[in-house]
């Protein structure tokens, strides 16, 4: 009977709880579990003996309410839930419809432009620092700009239409067919082209030491000005030449390319041995031809007068044009030097005598004036003209020497 009461007594604990947990239900905020408790549980807790199968199934509800509980948490409605930011143009992450993004860096003159799309070459958005020009569709290797965005300039191998006449890179070159001016090599430009053209003064005409077609000549002139016998020697009759080739502003100036010397009679040289015996055409500054080579020029008699200047004044309507030369036609010097040269083209007084040739003559009297078989010569006081001949220092440089002699 004792233990009867005990377990009535125990079973009416159990009911207390299950009672107050009834009513402290969710609202009342007590836990679940408390109302899991069973009288039976609570019995076999008394006694001390233990359900192994009550335990787990009450474990197993337990974990199965927790669970529950979480899951609805979870999942239950939109309340709570974060969206997905989808990003935009300029937050330095390239997404789905960018080519790229470089945040702040999206520029306008960059590689990357700010609707997040890639600067290149064509696009026709010149990308600094990195594209040279870019005209878009009218980038061509032909035009200004390149299909690869770089300015097209003379010396790059790609001609420019209409603006270059020729392009051919490295090989371009002032001897050769296409200039460093990107410019055809033609006949007078000013620049030789080797193995077409035998000079190139810059012009096309007759008369100046390179014809009108590229080819070596050499100029004769009769100086403007008249000198007495005391020309200062060989050498001081030279360059009296040469001054008045410089002075006359027709003909090029003496230098490497050409120079002048007199037509006079030298000790030891004759005009024969101290001129280039060259097969090339001799003209006056008009253009007009006296002889077609040194040949022709020392036969003589000469194709026409030789009467024109350094200044382009021809002096036909003279009588007489006195030349001092003591040179004889072949050019070789005459008999008696000293006594028929001034002394060599040193002395001014009217006790010496120079022979003479006359420019208004094309047989022998023009380099021998005669008349009545007997050289004419005058008094050095008496002042007369000399004969200049050009010559080619590139194609005789040794005859450009101011005491060379040949022969």
């Amino acid at each position: 009977m004792h233990a009867r009461s005990r377990a009535r007594r125990l079973l009416g604990v159990s009911a207390l709880v299950v009672g107050l947990a009834a009513a402290c239900g969710p609202e009342g905020g007590e836990s679940s579990e408390t109302s899991a408790i069973t009288g039976a549980e609570a019995l076999t807790s008394s006694t001390g003996e233990a359900s192994t199968s009550s335990t787990s199934a009450a474990a197993d509800d337990a974990s199965g309410g927790a669970s529950s509980s979480s899951s609805s948490s979870s999942s239950g409605g939109d309340e709570g839930t974060t969206a997905v930011d989808p990003g935009y143009c300029g937050d330095k992450i390239v997404q789905e419809g960018e080519e790229c993004d470089e945040g702040s860096g999206n520029s306008a003159t960059g590689s990357c432009l700010p609707g997040c799309v890639l600067n290149v070459c064509g696009d026709g958005i010149l990308e600094k620092g990195v594209e040279e020009c870019d005209l878009g569709e009218d980038n061509d290797d032909n035009w200004k700009c390149t299909s690869a965005c770089k300015t097209n300039v003379c010396g790059d191998g790609l001609r420019i239409k209409y603006i270059e006449e020729c392009d051919e890179g490295e090989a371009n070159s002032d001897e050769g067919p296409c200039t460093t001016l990107c410019t055809k090599n033609v006949c007078g430009d000013g620049f030789v082209n080797k193995g077409v053209e035998e000079c190139d003064d810059g012009g096309r005409k007759r008369g100046d030491g390179c014809s009108e077609d590229c080819e070596r000549e050499q100029v004769t002139f009769l100086t403007k000005e008249l000198f007495t016998g005391d020309l200062g020697g060989i050498a001081g009759a030279d360059a009296k030449c040469q001054e008045a080739a410089k002075l006359g502003g027709y003909l090029p100036w003496p230098g490497e390319k050409f120079t002048y010397k007199a037509w006079l009679a030298a000790p030891g040289c004759a005009p024969a041995d101290r001129f280039p015996p060259a097969d090339r055409p001799y003209r006056r500054v008009d253009s007009n031809e006296v002889a077609s080579s040194f040949a022709d020029l020392t036969d003589g008699n000469l194709d026409l007068w030789n009467v024109c200047s350094e200044t382009h004044s021809c002096l036909v309507g003279e009588d007489d044009l006195p030349v001092w030369t003591g040179v004889k036609p072949d050019g070789k010097n005459g008999p008696d030097l000293a006594s028929s040269t001034c002394n060599f083209w040193t002395l001014d007084g009217d006790f010496f005598f120079g022979k003479l040739g006359n420019a208004r003559y094309r047989d022998p009297r023009w380099s021998m004036w005669t008349d009545k078989g007997s050289w004419v010569a005058q008094g050095c006081n008496t002042p007369a003209h000399l004969y200049c001949i050009q010559i080619d220092c590139l194609a005789y440089p040794e005859y450009c020497e101011p005491d060379y002699c040949g022969g």
